[in-house]
């Protein structure tokens, strides 16, 4: 029979071997229970009643979390793109001089007045852990990473400019994760690397999994199905290596379209996602 101390020394080794295994799957915090609503604000109106209603909101980080409701409120930081009025190019314009700022930018975004990023540099990629440390000390519980399809369009159509952009993802989730082990992580999409993260995240955004908003038509269509099939591969190859990957869909239409919304939400609840409906701009509270 093993002494006290041996068994006090075993009993703190095998504590310590599941602290890091804690870590390496992102924590506590990490492995949430799917929220039973959620909901997306990029509005400026202080609607905090009616977000209330919701567990999870993802809003833009200028817009203030209630620090004492239950609800849990998930800073927006974009990974992919850079807003060409936005603070991070103000920001990371400043710190590296302009020559070396435009050499960062891969291509633009006109629909949404922005540029798809190089996220292999080194001073963008710190310029965004430092706004991730600024939106924790602000108050929000989890950080929401938009636009990582941008970048993996981009090594996609330019094999050779492009080359590990996708590492350079999965490389800097990975960074964050480290930087913030209890802070729940969710990605917009990045089907083509969530396999490879989905033990550093919380949740991933399915947006667009049923009805879409068609920027060359300028209608909300439906997603033609092999599309979606083919996503959903990756979601449940990430499913294997997360079980507890909690999958949000995002869905777009006019809020009077009764139909396509209950559509989409049955379609999403069948496989276990938890549904959202909203206009394209995602600036009101259904």
């Amino acid at each position: 029979m093993s002494s006290r101390p041996e068994r006090i020394a075993g009993f703190l080794l095998l504590a310590a071997l599941a602290g890091c295994a804690a870590l390496r799957h992102g924590g506590p915090e990490s492995s949430l229970a799917p929220p039973s609503r959620y909901a997306i604000y990029y509005g400026h109106a202080p609607v905090y009643e009616a977000l209330d209603r919701y567990d999870w909101v993802i809003v833009a980080d200028d817009f203030p979390p209630e620090r004492l409701s239950r609800t849990r409120y998930f800073a927006y930081l974009s990974i992919g793109e850079i807003d060409r009025d936005g603070p991070i190019r103000t920001r990371l314009e400043h710190r590296v001089g302009h020559k070396a700022f435009r050499k960062i930018l891969l291509a633009k975004n006109d629909a949404w007045r922005s540029w798809v990023a190089d996220i292999r540099n080194p001073a963008f990629r710190k310029i965004l852990l430092e706004q991730a440390d600024r939106d924790r000390q602000n108050g929000y519980r989890g950080l929401f990473l938009d636009t990582l399809d941008s970048p993996l369009a981009y090594e996609t159509d330019h094999p050779v400019s492009g080359k590990g952009l996708a590492r350079a993802i999965v490389t800097f989730i990975r960074e964050l994760r480290r930087r913030h082990p209890r802070t729940p992580l969710v990605v917009n999409r990045g089907f083509a690397v969530l396999p490879r993260i989905a033990r550093d995240v919380s949740g991933v955004l399915f947006e667009d999994f049923c009805s879409m908003y068609d920027e060359t038509r300028r209608r909300y269509v439906f997603v033609p199905a092999d599309t979606r099939n083919r996503e959903m591969a990756k979601v449940r190859d990430a499913r294997r290596e997360n079980p507890s990957l909690v999958v949000l869909a995002l869905d777009y239409g006019f809020r009077r379209d009764i139909h396509r919304r209950e559509r989409c939400a049955d379609m999403a609840r069948e496989k276990g996602f938890v549904p959202y409906f909203a206009v394209r701009n995602l600036d009101t509270v259904p």
